[in-house]
């Protein structure tokens, strides 16, 4: 029973960032930029000499600092799996996706899509990604919504980016509006237990 219940958890991982992959691929599509973590790595990666895989993985690294030392239960499988499917998933849609350039409401459709994504693959409570890890940690702590966590973990990283990037999307901006309150809804539809 108890391999059952693993193995349905990795195929809500996995179905959840596949979903998470396709929404950010659309929103990459648009040129008007996708979420303020993705803005964080490409404004290091252009200021330091650094690749922006290298950029992912040293953010990836940094984040998971508190999850380790506070609550090591925010970390498992999914937090290996999440950001390879995630990967995965976002490259082969982006090599069949059209140039939506300038296009809000495909940005906003990937916002949304992205935001169930979400919600989809930390329902499974399996592991999460770094950046979840941290806000589902306070969320622990603090009994605040994991929506408006996100959404001032989103800002705090918008205003990173733009400091890195010196430009303003409007992609990242929509996307502290939109992730959160996506996640949160689809969290409790789920039936979890958030507040």
């Amino acid at each position: 029973m108890n391999r059952i219940l693993s193995f349905k958890k990795i195929l809500i991982v996995i179905f959840g960032s596949s979903i998470m992959g396709i929404g950010i691929a659309l929103a990459l599509s648009t040129s008007l930029g996708a979420d303020p973590l993705a803005w964080v790595w490409v404004g290091i990666s252009t200021t330091f000499p650094i690749s922006l895989l290298q950029s992912n993985l040293l953010i990836a690294v940094l984040m998971l600092i508190p999850p380790l030392i506070f609550d090591r239960s925010q970390l498992g499988i999914g937090t290996i799996i999440q950001p390879i499917v995630v990967g995965i998933a976002n490259e082969q849609c982006l090599k069949i996706l059209p140039n939506n350039e300038h296009n809000i409401v495909i940005l906003l459709l990937g916002l949304v899509i992205l935001g169930i994504g979400v919600g989809i693959y930390t329902s499974a409570d399996f592991g999460k990604n770094s950046y979840d890890s941290c806000i589902f940690l306070i969320n622990k702590k603090t009994k605040i919504s994991v929506g408006l966590l996100r959404s001032a973990g989103d800002m705090i990283l918008c205003v990173l980016g733009l400091f890195l990037n010196k430009q303003l999307l409007v992609g990242p901006i929509i996307a502290i509006i939109i992730i959160g309150p996506v996640m949160n809804y689809t969290l409790k539809r789920i039936n979890m237990n958030v507040t």
